[in-house]
């Protein structure tokens, strides 16, 4: 069998490869739909630094204004308060993450780590520690796998 008749059966069985395909694309299409949400909807600050969808389809927005759930409708928002050891410990909160138990794990701009203790919204603090090795390596924590 010679290189072009190769050549030529592989170019028709691409062909029918293709228009298989593209005839099956249509099929799995999905319409997104996209709202746009400002501080006049309840967010407290309009640049977000992250976003999750955690398990129960809550949204989890990150702002350098403190960190807003969003259940569709309306926001709680999230804040660092002086008085309140049991708050977020920084209001710029730069990743977010869900791990296999449902934990909400907080990363910030200078606070550390918080992870939320759901139903009573409280927030455990993890922060860099000198005299404690096994402390976490910053209180700057920008990502989270």
């Amino acid at each position: 069998m010679s290189l072009s008749l190769i050549f030529y059966w592989l170019k028709r069985i691409f062909f029918v490869f293709i228009l298989f395909w593209s005839g099956l694309l249509p099929a799995y299409r999905q319409d997104l739909i996209f709202s746009y949400l400002s501080q006049k909807e309840g967010i407290s600050q309009g640049g977000v630094s992250c976003i999750l969808k955690d398990r129960n389809g809550f949204m989890w927005f990150g702002t350098g204004d403190g960190l807003n759930r969003y259940d569709g409708l309306s926001f709680i928002i999230y804040h660092f308060k002086v008085d309140d050891p049991q708050s977020l410990s920084h209001n710029f909160i730069s990743c977010l993450y869900e791990d296999a138990q449902g934990n909400l794990w907080i990363g910030t701009t200078g606070g550390g780590l918080n992870r939320m203790e759901r139903g009573v919204s409280r927030f455990k603090h993890y922060k860099h520690n000198d005299s404690d090795p096994s402390s976490i390596i910053s209180d700057e924590v920008h990502n989270m796998c």
